[in-house]
């Protein structure tokens, strides 16, 4: 058998000629031009032709065989190094080509396909052996081939493509290509803006589009169509390609919504900062006015009207007090009196304050399961997020009729299970409470953003946009989850999760200590000159002899010198040079029994539980009035008294 190998390259060629030789008569050409020529002259049995070539590539010289009466009948394998892709590889059958092989060429694929064309040679069936080929490639290509006529229905299609709508080819043949693209904003009507493209000669490229199998699951795919035409340039039909896209695109859509949940734990993170800022100096301020104004109340007379209006800045510091605190639950920071609790007393009480304050119109209901495990928990804060959430699904329901539940009880958690829940859960027992409603439901566009403080839909002055982001705040500084379920017009389901204490026994009552009246003398350390002023003021008042300082240098020189002059040291956590819980170890170094107590307006660096580890006496927050003061003192010196008498 004559073989004829065409490349613009003379390596090559040497190549072909070495791997075909011992076998098959090989001669050469080195263009398009020349290949013709030795067409007319050779008459060879087989052409293998190099796709890019310069003056004549080819798919070009293929057309031109194809024109040519001697031509046509010669079969021709295509090699090429660039052109790898279906659509390439499915022009050059088109063309008439009866194969395509790729560079580097490699042996044995060459001389198979070659010993191949020899069989069929022999056989004196080229025509319908090279249709048969075209019919495999066709076939087992990884992509789906439509051919669609004028009519825009399916006059061809390949395996491929019935694989992929799960069908039988004979089932698509015929029918209308728009059967088979989906009832969405990327399916039929999309479809055939772009079918109306093409049939004008625009060549579309992997254009995302969605289609409908047999079984009605919608898939992606990505769609690149173009008209063929017949010699006179009239429309014959539209060739498709069709790749399945469902796995990537799930897969982008998993990383965007990644991708908004790690933009939401950032933005909450800076407001974490934020908070935790501001909460340490308005409450350092905020102690400077309510011990000042208790100062001052206690030098006029109840009848004078200055002690009205003393005790109505000492009010409105404690509700800054209050806003502090809302402050830093949502942003998971807040400095919680966190204890062994049965959470569905705190659900039953809540649930009477609401039918108080709720519309009658709502129906308030309740499904509390019996001998629930305890969590550990901050009273407050759980009534609080419950009092949010059903104040906020009331306002949903409103002014309509509809129905308000709140459900408690028992679930368990496994590996498996936890990864539904973006607050990475460990597994073991948990407590859900779920509060639902049937008012109008959250919009999905903003569901990721219904936790972001100050977010409201509601009209000014109906609402700040602080309560569901106060509870999401309770409930991750819980080491909780929450999740929500919404659909519009049907209502709302949100479900937190809070972790159960792995034992049952009944709550411990706090003691009660003994009074002491005894007057002792307190070291009182502050780096705030008018918080130390005022409070050497309140507690000299109290019948304390004290001693002050600013600086935490200075009063470890001052105790240091007399370290059995004082029976309690009072001192402020955050300050310059030294921190409070550096202080008091040095105190202790000089004397270990000295009672200290630690007030912060707000550290991450102590909470009451590290203060009890680290053998401090009491831990104080502020702001905190002359009662409180007063009481946490007496308390100390009586535990104190009582270990000494012991």
């Amino acid at each position: 058998m004559k073989i004829l190998a065409v490349d613009d390259t003379p390596d090559n060629l040497d190549l072909l000629v070495q791997i075909l030789e011992d076998a098959y008569e090989v001669i050469t050409a080195e263009s398009g031009t020349e290949c013709l020529a030795m067409v007319k002259t050779q008459m060879p049995d087989l052409i293998l032709l190099d796709v890019m070539m310069p003056d004549m590539d080819g798919y070009e010289t293929m057309k031109r065989l194809q024109e040519d009466e001697d031509g046509r009948e010669i079969p021709v394998i295509f090699i090429s190094a660039r052109y790898r892709d279906p659509d390439r590889i499915l022009k050059g059958i088109e063309l008439g080509a009866f194969d395509y092989i790729t560079k580097p060429v490699d042996d044995e694929i060459l001389l198979a396909k070659v010993r191949t064309m020899a069989r069929m040679k022999m056989a004196a069936d080229k025509h319908k052996e090279q249709k048969i080929s075209y019919e495999e490639l066709y076939n087992e290509s990884p992509a789906a081939y439509f051919s669609i006529g004028t009519d825009k229905r399916i006059h061809k299609a390949n395996h491929r493509a019935a694989e992929l709508l799960g069908c039988d080819l004979e089932n698509l043949v015929g029918k209308s290509i728009f059967d088979f693209y989906a009832d969405t904003p990327f399916g039929k009507d999309l479809a055939r803006k772009i079918m109306d493209k093409v049939l004008t000669g625009e060549k579309i490229d992997n254009t995302e589009l969605q289609m409908v199998c047999a079984d009605g699951t919608n898939i992606w795919i990505t769609l690149s169509a173009k008209i063929v035409r017949d010699k006179n340039g009239k429309i014959l039909r539209t060739h498709s390609t069709v790749l399945d896209i469902t796995k990537q695109k799930r897969a982008q859509e998993e990383k965007e919504k990644l991708a908004v949940q790690l933009h939401h734990a950032h933005k909450m993170h800076a407001i974490d900062s934020l908070a935790g800022g501001i909460a340490h100096d308005i409450n350092n301020i905020l102690w400077i006015i309510i011990g000042n104004a208790e100062l001052a109340m206690s030098d006029v007379s109840q009848w004078n009207p200055v002690s009205s209006n003393l005790n109505e800045i000492k009010t409105a510091a404690l509700r800054a007090k209050n806003v502090i605190k809302q402050i830093l639950s949502f942003s998971r920071i807040s400095m919680r009196q966190m204890r062994r609790l049965n959470i569905a007393p705190i659900v039953n009480e809540s649930m009477k304050l609401l039918k108080a304050s709720i519309p009658s119109i709502i129906d308030i209901q309740s499904d509390i399961a019996d001998d629930l495990d305890a969590i550990q928990a901050d009273p407050g804060q759980i009534q609080q997020m419950i009092i949010n959430l059903c104040t906020n699904a009331a306002q949903a329901m409103e002014p309509q009729k509809g129905i308000l539940t709140v459900s408690l009880n028992q679930i368990d958690i496994n590996e498996k299970s936890s990864f539904m829940y973006k607050e990475k859960l460990a597994p073991g027992r948990y407590i859900q409470l779920t509060v639902s409603d049937t008012g109008q439901g959250i919009d999905p566009e903003i569901q990721n953003r219904i936790f972001d403080p100050y977010f409201t839909t509601r009209d000014v002055g109906k609402g700040s946009g602080m309560g569901l982001a106060i509870v999401h705040g309770i409930v991750t500084s819980h080491n909780g989850a929450i999740t929500v379920e919404s659909e519009l017009d049907k209502g709302t389901v949100i479900k937190m999760l809070f972790p159960a204490c792995s034992e049952k026994h009944p709550e411990k009552k706090a003691d009660i200590d003994e009074i002491s009246a005894a007057i002792t003398k307190i070291l009182f350390v502050d780096d705030e000159n008018s918080i130390v002023k005022m409070t050497e003021q309140m507690l000299k008042r109290s019948g304390y002899e004290v001693e002050t300082e600013t600086s935490p240098v200075k009063a470890l020189e001052l105790f240091r010198s007399k370290p059995y002059e004082f029976d309690l040291v009072l001192t402020d956590m955050t300050m310059p040079q030294m921190s409070g819980v550096n202080l008091s170890k040095k105190l202790t170094e000089i004397r270990a029994d000295i009672p200290i107590v630690i007030c912060t307006g707000y550290s991450t660096l102590i909470d009451k539980e590290k203060a009890r580890d680290m053998g401090i006496a009491a831990y104080v927050k502020k702001p905190i009035v002359k009662q409180e003061i007063e009481k946490v003192i007496r308390d100390v010196l009586n535990r104190k008294k009582s270990q000494v008498q012991s």
